[in-house]
């Protein structure tokens, strides 16, 4: 009797030694999908505190890649393989890259990030994106983002409505490129055997008109018409018109708000909208990931 669960348990170890690595029956895989369609297209008057409705024409997003690891375990999160290319220039209401990486151990891989940066010449064209887009965003002082979005108010009694295109460059040098600490209900990925942990990142497009800095705030257009009726009163509001637009100015105009993470009111109404970007990222099921250098160590 002993000799046949011997030969049985040979038989076993042969079986699963001709599992491939990458599908190896105890590891698992993590599947980051990456968009901005979950975060509304329209922006209504009744979501906007002064009256404006903001709709979202487009996002281009120059993506660079996931990150996914341990600092605590540097073999717990090394993977075999990845399901997208990276360096992928796409158009982020529309379209998504989908990133996967297999033959992980069953665990927690808690730091989990996301990098962007500009186009280089290994860049592709991505859902949605053109090649207008990716020179655009290439050209001149390299950018990663560009949104595009118009914006109408109502007509007061006697007074015309009023329409208004947002053309808003983001450009590398000034903008948060990497996001880390991405959380919901678990700190980063939570992998299981034979399974993937499918998980949804979006870029919320409403971050860019928060009169706070913080997940939850008012919306509010007025700073950008501001920006430019100070400026060249063309109707086209650009980030060179937000930079030409003191934050301290903004703040006075709309008294509690318009404050930079540090709680100053310094520099430009166009650095305010850059620090937006910050925390405009969410993670699964109501979480968010924050503009720091992925794998940074941070409190539990």
């Amino acid at each position: 009797m002993r000799s046949w669960f011997v030969l049985l348990e040979i038989a076993l170890l042969a079986g699963t030694a001709c599992v491939p690595a990458d599908e190896a029956l105890p590891l698992g895989s993590a599947q980051f999908t990456i968009t901005a369609r979950g975060s509304p297209r329209v922006f209504t008057e009744n979501d906007v505190i002064d009256g404006w409705t903001i709709r979202v024409d487009r996002f281009v997003l120059a993506f660079r890649t996931m990150t996914i690891v341990n600092l605590q375990d540097s073999d717990q999160c090394s993977y075999r393989g990845r399901g997208a290319a990276t360096n992928v220039v796409f158009e982020g209401v529309e379209g998504r890259v989908v990133q996967a990486f297999n033959g992980l151990k069953p665990g927690v891989c808690p730091d989990v990030g996301l990098r962007l940066g500009a186009p280089d010449d290994r860049t592709t064209l991505g859902e949605g994106a053109t090649l207008a887009d990716l020179v655009g965003l290439a050209s001149g002082i390299p950018a990663l983002a560009q949104l595009e979005a118009t914006a109408t108010q109502a007509a007061d009694e006697g007074e015309p409505a009023r329409t208004m295109h947002l053309s808003l460059r983001f450009d590398a040098t000034r903008t948060a490129t990497a996001f880390g600490g991405c959380r919901d209900g678990t700190r980063g990925a939570k992998i299981r055997p034979e399974a993937r942990d499918a998980i949804f990142v979006s870029f919320a497009t409403e971050a860019f008109f928060r009169d706070v800095i913080a997940p939850v705030a008012t919306l509010r257009f007025g700073p950008f018409a501001d920006a430019d009726r100070f400026g060249n009163d063309d109707q086209t509001i650009t980030m060179d018109e937000l930079d030409g637009l003191r934050l301290g100015d903004v703040a006075q105009t709309y008294p509690g708000v318009y404050q930079l993470p540090s709680g100053a009111s310094t520099g430009s109404f166009g650095d305010y909208v850059r620090a937006q970007f910050q925390f405009s990222l969410r993670f699964g099921d109501g979480g968010l990931c924050n503009g720091i250098e992925p794998g940074t160590p941070i409190d539990q």
